[in-house]
């Protein structure tokens, strides 16, 4: 499963798997949507960290469970699209949400572990938080 955003009304709901790919339709509003493929398929190395599961997508790109394998535990990886790292203000955008989350410590607010560039993947990795969206 994973959680995408409806470009026309903003809601969120989830989609599969096997959705990906393809053009589903927003149930709220019915805006259609085309779905990336799954790119990134599990036990893929990015950065230190395998990837498990892709639990979200958005507008600047996916989020996966992942393992930092140094540490062994379980992160939220946020990968960006190429589409996002070929825009130069949007990459600026993401640098500048980078910067803002190595600021903030609260124990109501995500940690942000780790953030750069792999391959020319841009990633940040935050702490996993199982339970409701945020």
């Amino acid at each position: 499963m994973a959680r995408i955003q409806c470009a026309g009304c903003r809601d969120k709901f989830d989609v599969n798997e096997s959705q990906m790919g393809q053009v589903v339709p927003c149930p709220l509003c019915g805006f259609l949507l085309r779905l990336p493929a799954l790119q990134i398929p599990p036990g893929t190395i990015i950065a230190g960290y395998r990837i498990e599961q892709m639990i979200a997508i958005g507008g600047m790109g996916e989020v996966y469970r992942a393992t930092q394998l140094s540490r062994e535990r379980q992160v939220a990886l946020k990968l960006l699209s190429p589409a996002v790292t070929a825009d130069k203000e949007a990459l600026d955008d993401f640098l500048r949400e980078v910067r803002l989350l190595a600021r903030l410590t609260h124990p109501n607010i995500v940690e942000a572990i780790e953030a750069g560039e792999d391959n020319g993947l841009y990633y940040l990795s935050m702490s996993f938080v199982d339970d409701e969206t945020l």
